[in-house]
């Protein structure tokens, strides 16, 4: 295959990266969720009591309950969702090798699979892990099995696979030179898309012993940094698609693409990053010792500062500043309180967002709120 080696070298850095992670304690489902893919995919007519035979057959790891469990958590729990899933990822394993021998025709092929990587079934409205199946169909091909992808798959979630596919995907197109280019509207779909799948909020858990609480908070973390790792990635795609001469709409398109991350559909992420930040300084300030397994929470934050800042956005007004003003003076802020009098009165207010902009752009305009409302 043409392009075997990139597919190869891809999974290889991967590994020498995150090989060593441990995110699941011995004996937990999530160990065994891509062997319970690769039966249900290569077995999709079979009632789940058959399949949980071939599985133990082969792996003798698990019981009735927990491979039912296993089904549940990666959504191939009844026949039509095996089935519906079993076509999509063969034509997509046939495309993908395609891609791989150097046909410019599966260009296109793969990358409607991988447009429509984030969908849902249609009866609980849960998401399908269609990175991770295909990488797992990909293991059964003698061609394409690679150990250390075997290795990987058995930690990492849907976000890394998600992640991995497209790194291979933008590699393999600039070697046949081919675009691959996405424009802003595909790109905010994709990243949109890469959101839902990660956990809204790491919950501290005090049902949980503190052993598993620290598993989890580290399944949650590595994820978040999946996906910050993969919206970069997506916005890679937007930033070189735009012509090096049309510098207006390369800046136009950057300020948009941050507009729509500080929107309340993205959950104000620009504004919320401030108020992570100021805590964080908080605990410095209080000699307060980081947890060792919270550590690297500091770290993805500190990643998605530098993301953000690479691109010159800059915050409008410091959060907390309070400052007094008359209702003209603070017309270029969102204000909410009680209503001025008239265009005399001035009011003490605090900025409780700070607003941000891009060069000479505005992403959003800061917010104060009337003293009076504390």
């Amino acid at each position: 295959m043409k392009y075997l080696s990139i597919y190869q070298q891809i999974i290889e850095n991967e590994f020498k990266q995150n090989g060593n992670q441990e995110f699941f304690k011995k004996g937990d489902i999530k160990n065994e969720e891509a062997r319970i893919i690769e039966v249900s995919i290569l077995n999709p007519s079979l009632e789940n009591n058959q399949l949980y035979a071939i599985f133990q057959d082969k792996y003798h790891r698990l019981s009735v309950e927990e491979f039912k469990k296993g089904l549940q958590n990666v959504n191939l729990d009844t026949i039509t969702k095996r089935k519906y899933i079993a076509i999509r990822v063969e034509k997509a394993g046939k495309d993908f090798s395609h891609l791989l021998d150097g046909d410019k025709r599966s260009v296109k092929a793969f990358s409607d699979y991988m447009d429509h990587m984030m969908e849902r079934d249609s009866e609980k409205r849960r998401i399908y892990f269609k990175a991770k199946y295909l990488f797992v169909y990909l293991q059964t091909l003698d061609h394409l099995y690679s150990e250390k992808l075997d290795k990987l798959l058995s930690k990492y979630i849907e976000n890394f696979c998600v992640k991995m596919l497209h790194t291979i995907y933008r590699a393999v197109c600039k070697e046949m030179n081919v675009s691959y280019k996405k424009n802003a509207k595909e790109v905010m779909s994709q990243t949109k898309q890469a959101l839902e799948i990660a956990p809204e909020e790491i919950k501290n858990d005090e049902t949980l012993d503190k052993d598993a609480q620290i598993e989890n908070l580290k399944f949650q973390i590595e994820n978040y940094q999946n996906t910050l790792q993969l919206i970069q990635s997506l916005f890679d795609d937007l930033r070189e698609s735009v012509d090096e001469s049309a510098k207006d709409a390369q800046n136009i398109a950057i300020s948009q693409f941050f507009t729509t991350l500080n929107s309340n559909e993205f959950g104000n992420l620009l504004d919320n990053l401030r108020i992570v930040e100021k805590s964080f300084a908080q605990i410095r300030e209080n000699h307060v010792v980081i947890p060792k397994e919270v550590a690297p929470l500091v770290i993805i934050f500190k990643q998605l500062t530098k993301f953000i800042d690479s691109y010159g956005i800059e915050p409008i007004d410091q959060v907390e500043r309070v400052f007094e003003a008359t209702s003209e003076q603070i017309a270029k802020y969102n204000y909410t309180g009680n209503p001025f009098m008239d265009d005399t009165e001035k009011k003490q207010v605090v900025v409780t967002a700070p607003g941000w902009k891009y060069k000479d752009m505005i992403i959003s305009m800061p917010t104060v709120r009337g003293r009076e409302e504390d």
